[in-house]
Order: structure tokens, then sequence, then C-alpha cells
């Protein structure tokens, strides 16, 4: 099923898709308006559930796990989720970051989470251009294992990916 906006301006033969609004409003130049539809749609912007930390204080350590952002498969989950940090870290891969933001490949069976994406900022809050974005894959994956944070915060990953 897609998921769908439909915008009625009164006309009932006439009920247009967000899609097609967001084209009509970029080609007639507002930008503005494409920018504040995007923002306002639910589909298209991310609610986070924070596991630790004060999400947005650069001063602080946080976890956040896109809500039900898993893309479901029978065994394995895809999850999303960042990291901020109030000092610069190194990641297990070598990458001096103060936030990161990655997907995680979740195993519901064997209870294991493991990186396949990660995109890492120099700045606190996700902010900038990125210093580095990596893909792993089969025996290169990092397990997800939050350096620095309670372990506990890991395993809640893989609970919150798997429901």
């Amino acid at each position: 099923m897609q998921n769908r906006l439909l915008i009625d301006d009164g006309d009932p033969h006439d009920h247009r898709t967000l899609g097609a609004v967001i084209k009509w409003l970029a080609l007639s130049g507002g930008l503005l308006g494409v920018a504040v539809l995007i923002n306002l749609h639910p589909a298209m912007s991310a609610d986070w559930v924070t596991l630790v930390g004060v999400p947005g204080n650069a001063a602080s350590d946080s976890v956040q796990l896109e809500a039900d952002a898993s893309v479901r498969h029978v065994r394995d989950r895809v999850v999303r989720l960042r990291v901020n940090r109030a000092v610069e870290v190194e990641s297990v891969t070598g990458v001096s970051y103060r936030s990161f933001d990655g997907t995680a490949q979740v195993d519901c069976v064997a209870r294991q989470a493991r990186y396949t994406t990660g995109t890492y900022y120099k700045q606190p809050n996700f902010k900038g251009r990125p210093i580095a974005e990596k893909s792993f894959a089969g025996a290169g994956q990092p397990p997800v294992r939050l350096r620095g944070f309670d372990q506990a915060h890991s395993r809640r990953v893989i609970e919150l990916g798997c429901g």
C-alpha cells in the first residue's frame, strides 16, 4: 500500500497526491511551500525515541532510534539510529566524530545488531557536511555496542528493532 496524502481543493474530480502538489509548487517557484509541506507531512519527517541523553543538546551524550522505522524481514530488521557525543570520540572504524547517523541490521533470532551504514559528523547534532560515510557488509559489519554508554542501550536497540 502506497502512503498517499490527498489534497482536496473542493473539486470532487481533482484529488492530487502530495507528490503532485510538491512538483507543482517546485515548478511554480514555491520552494518555501515545498519545504513547509515536507516538514509538516508525517511520512516525511522522522520521529525519534531517545534511549539516553538530551536530544539537541550539543553537550549531551545521546542515543536515538527512529520510531517505527524498522524494515521488517522474516528474520532480520533494519533500524536507523543516531548518536551525539559531548566530546569528539573515535569510532570502531577509526573515524573521529561528534555525531553519527546510521542504520543497523538486527537479527531478532540471534538477538544481535550490526551496523550496515554510518555517516559521521565533526559537529554535534548531525550538522555540517559529513566527514565520512561508510557501508558495511558481511563479516565487516561492526556490532552495535554504543561504546561509552551503558550496554543496556545496545540491547534496547535490539528490543525496539524486533518489536
